[in-house]
């Protein structure tokens, strides 16, 4: 099966993406590519304790993708983190799009906690920031 994974350095800990990423209902705040999270259904796991390992979704109404995820690992220096998301696509048609999907998905994920990390407000942010 194929997946598709991005990753990104942010300068932000574990906690502030953690807090981010556990917050499915506004994902719309900060992600480019989700308008509203109410009609997607999903099962959310989280694996390990903080500093987690992982964060999956699997979604049962999406055409595109049959799970989604991100797993961090804190650097060396303490003070940043590597994210990375993943994709599981239901098939071959879709990956051009899912491509641009996961880069437009951990920029905006890495800006919004950079954003969160320098004391912004989430409720303050615009993700048309990034655009």
């Amino acid at each position: 099966m194929t997946r598709i994974e991005k990753s990104e350095k942010v300068a932000a800990s574990a906690e502030t993406l953690f807090t981010a990423l556990k917050d499915y209902e506004h994902y719309a705040r900060w992600n480019p590519i989700i308008l509203d999270t109410k009609d997607e259904v999903r099962r959310l796991n989280l694996d390990g304790t903080m500093p987690f390992q992982k964060i999956s979704i699997f979604h049962e109404k999406n055409p595109y993708m049959i799970e989604s995820g991100e797993y961090l690992k804190t650097d060396a220096n303490g003070k940043d983190t590597t994210v990375t998301f993943y994709v599981v696509p239901k098939d071959g048609k879709s990956l051009e799009k899912i491509h641009k999907g996961a880069d437009i998905m951990v920029k905006s994920l890495k800006h919004y906690a950079e954003y969160l990390e320098n004391g912004g407000k989430a409720e303050q942010y615009s993700k048309l920031r990034v655009l």
